[in-house]
C-alpha cells in the first residue's frame, strides 16, 4: 500500500506502480475495507496533475504502448486536450 507499491492493474493485466497521492489513498480505502470484512476489486481509474507554470496537465486512464491519439485546442496557446 502507498504511492509507490506495484499491483496488477484490472484493467490492463500488467502490473503498474503509480506514484500519486490519490493512489495512496484508494489502496489504503480499499485495504481498510478488505480488513472490515468488505472486501472488493481495486478498480480506482488514475488521475493526476501537475501544474507547471502558468499551464496545468491533467492526465485519467493510462495508455497502453501504441495508443492513437485525438488532439482538441491549440498547443500553441496551451489550450488542449489529447484523448488516448
Amino acid at each position: 500500500i502507498g504511492d509507490a507499491a506495484a499491483y496488477r492493474h484490472w484493467f490492463t493485466g500488467g502490473d503498474v506502480r503509480l506514484e500519486s497521492v490519490q493512489n495512496a489513498t484508494d489502496q489504503a480505502r480499499l485495504a481498510a475495507r478488505t480488513i472490515l470484512g468488505h472486501a472488493e476489486p481495486f478498480t480506482a481509474v488514475p488521475w493526476f496533475w501537475s501544474d507547471i507554470g502558468d499551464m496545468k496537465l491533467q492526465m485519467v486512464g493510462l495508455t497502453q504502448g501504441g495508443d492513437s491519439h485525438v488532439m482538441l485546442g491549440d498547443l500553441t496557446e496551451n489550450k488542449f486536450s489529447i484523448y488516448h
